[in-house]
């Protein structure tokens, strides 16, 4: 770890200060005699802040732009797949497909506990939609699963626009 040297400091401080009273609407002039400093001296630490913000934007950037071609590229594995099983004419491969999107974005955009809390509530209404299945099969046959993906899927879009 690198030691700052008292005088170092004491810059960074008054670059802070200088900065501060910039952003507060201050002229260079105004921040030069309430610091008791040149204003060519107010000056070089608006630069040096700028130069600062500069980096800094342009290292967001960099991560912004690679994080949003990881994505990029996670999607159009995901499209090639749903229309490999698009063209099987498979719907369980699209709704699989589907999951591995839904999980991806999960992962991308949730911070961990709440990812976990969210894992814990889909398993807990996986559960009760075989359940849900299995009593259906039970009471009314296997053809009574035969439409359920048509009904499903109308009823989505419904409850969409309401």
């Amino acid at each position: 770890m690198e030691t700052i040297s008292p005088a170092k400091m004491k810059i960074e401080a008054r670059r802070n200060r200088v900065w501060s009273l910039y952003l507060q609407g201050h002229t260079q002039e105004e921040i030069a005699e309430r610091e008791a400093v040149d204003r060519r001296t107010v000056y070089r630490d608006i630069q040096a802040f700028n130069s600062r913000i500069s980096e800094l934007t342009s290292t967001v950037e960099i991560v912004y732009k690679d994080a949003y071609d990881r994505l990029l590229a996670q999607i159009k594995e995901i499209q090639r797949r749903a229309e490999i099983a698009e063209k099987d004419g498979d719907a369980a491969k699209l709704w699989k497909v589907a999951a591995i999107y839904d999980r991806l974005l999960l992962d991308r955009f949730m911070p961990k506990q709440d990812h976990d809390m969210v894992k814990q509530e889909n398993e807990r209404l996986i559960k009760q939609m075989k359940c849900m299945i299995d009593f259906l099969v039970e009471k009314m046959g296997l053809e009574s699963l035969d439409n359920f993906e048509e009904y499903w899927l109308t009823r989505a879009n419904l409850e969409k626009w309401h």
